[in-house]
């Protein structure tokens, strides 16, 4: 039997042990208050066991093969990765095989990515899972209850997923406020793939931003939805190292994440017709930064601070700050926050208020050109005379960079010819030079108002002479400062890339 492909669409909503058992009791109940009357749910045993080469071939190009039993069948499937802000909508090739070993012909993708090295396929790790099913109305819904062993390595898995079978995507957003409400259930984004991967990788880096893959002919719309799903989907893969460890590189891409998110939201404000949406979104985004913002000033002065004494206050203050953060995610303002994001990218109003009928009617490249070429005026504008601007004002041009690298980060893929490339390269290299310099400055300004925050006295510095700690902390002020207006020299005479 040959391979059949289809497209998948799901919502996956991740809970704790306890709250996935407190839905499997009240799951059935649920449906029927929501209309979705049935019977009980069809358990199913599932043991499925992934496959890869040595070097993790697969994985690196976005692919999954697993073989899953169920009693005395085997299915075969190939997923491949696709996340659209909370919904994961991803091709796959499902067929029915006679054992526990993957059957490949020349019908899928994975015979096409390895040719002959497909005899290098063997088990990484598998997922053993107790699966509830109930189809209800056009939504298949599965509650999981297992857990994933690669090695000596285990992890619980509880989530429940909402298949979209034929109802609406609107359906599947109502039902999950409805879980939402009862037990406190996050959208994931993470596929069973992704966790077992990321299990044999103990120390694996925290996920960066990668490229968001625009094409001209997408409408202005599909763009926005695009790149907030690449933002959320940044944002979740960095939740459990920084929820579980509170790992400051899991804390510093997750707020890189918000930061590129809250951005998105603010260079397409001309187009998106929903401002009072918007305007809540960038609140609660805004609140979500200051609550992990307050861990990153502490790593700041942590990786900073050579005062001795100051080290257990800090590492107090840090453990204090995590906490407080990692309330904040689990949290149903936070949950809800991402639900609604994600619903709103999907079916939102805004869409349906055709964002491309906006005056001029601009293509995606022409809407991209103008963006850029407007956040690069404000940011000569700012910039100007750099050296003599106050600590306030220059923080305004570090936002103003921030916005512009962000910009020119979502649009690069509109101009894929090599000249256009290296141009853009060089232009996003100068801009986050530039960031980064008055970054760098802007945490020695603040260190002080932080340890007074925190009760701590201001630092002593390898001198106990606080006169000439304070001679030598200025000066390094004042080098970077010139630094910073050399960045803004370079910055201010490259040629865009878009032009």
């Amino acid at each position: 039997m040959a391979d059949t492909s289809a497209l998948e669409e799901e919502l996956k909503l991740e809970l704790s042990p306890y709250d996935a058992d407190l839905l499997a009791d009240l799951l059935t109940d649920l449906l029927a208050d929501c209309g979705l009357a049935g019977g009980a749910p069809r358990l199913v045993s599932q043991e499925s066991t992934y496959f890869d080469t040595p070097d993790h071939a697969l994985a690196r190009a976005g692919l999954s093969l697993r073989v899953r039993r169920s009693g005395r069948r085997h299915k075969q499937t190939i997923k491949a990765d696709g996340s659209a802000a909370g919904m994961l909508v991803r091709s796959e090739w499902e067929r029915e095989i006679a054992g526990n070993q993957p059957v490949l012909d020349d019908d899928n993708p994975v015979t096409a990515l390895l040719g002959h090295r497909t005899a290098l396929l063997a088990p990484v790790f598998v997922v053993e899972n107790e699966r509830r099913v109930w189809n209800r109305d056009g939504i298949e819904i599965a509650l999981d209850q297992g857990r994933i062993v690669a090695g000596e390595r285990l992890a619980p898995l509880c989530e429940v997923e909402l298949e979209r079978k034929g109802a609406a995507l609107d359906a599947l957003f109502a039902l999950a406020r409805e879980i939402e409400a009862r037990v406190p259930a996050r959208i994931c984004v993470l596929s069973k793939a992704e966790r077992g991967y990321r299990l044999l990788a103990a120390a694996a880096p925290a996920p960066k931003a990668g490229r968001i893959r625009l094409t001209p002919q997408m409408s202005v719309a599909d763009s926005l939805a695009l790149i907030v799903g690449h933002c959320l989907g940044h944002f979740h893969r960095n939740l459990p190292a920084l929820l579980d460890h509170g790992d400051a590189h899991a804390l510093h891409q997750a707020r890189v994440a918000i930061r590129r998110l809250r951005s998105a939201l603010s260079l397409y404000r001309p187009v998106v017709r929903d401002p009072r949406k918007v305007a809540r979104f960038q609140r609660d985004l805004q609140w979500l930064a200051g609550k992990l913002g307050a861990m990153r000033e502490i790593d700041v002065l942590l990786a900073n601070d050579d005062d001795p004494e100051a080290l257990a206050p800090l590492c107090a203050a840090r453990r204090k700050a995590a906490g407080e953060a990692a309330a904040a995610l689990r949290s149903k303002r936070c949950r809800l926050l991402m639900l609604d994001l994600a619903e709103w990218i999907a079916i939102g109003r805004w869409r349906r208020a055709a964002p491309e009928a906006a005056p001029g009617e601009l293509s995606l490249g022409a809407f991209a050109a103008a963006v850029l070429t407007r956040r690069r005026k404000i940011l000569r504008k700012r910039g100007r005379h750099l050296a003599g601007l106050g600590d306030e004002a220059r923080h305004d041009v570090r936002k103003a960079a921030k916005k512009l690298r962000y910009a020119a980060d979502f649009f690069a893929a509109l101009y894929p010819q090599e000249r256009e490339g290296r141009r853009a390269r060089r232009f996003v290299a100068r801009v986050e030079r530039l960031q980064e310099r008055l970054g760098t400055l802007n945490d020695r300004v603040t260190a002080p108002a932080v340890r007074a925050r925190l009760g701590l006295a201001p630092r002593r510095g390898p001198t106990a002479d606080a006169e000439k700690a304070e001679q030598a902390e200025q000066a390094e002020q004042a080098r970077l400062l010139r630094a910073a207006a050399k960045d803004y020299d370079e910055f201010a005479t490259a040629r865009p890339f878009w032009r």
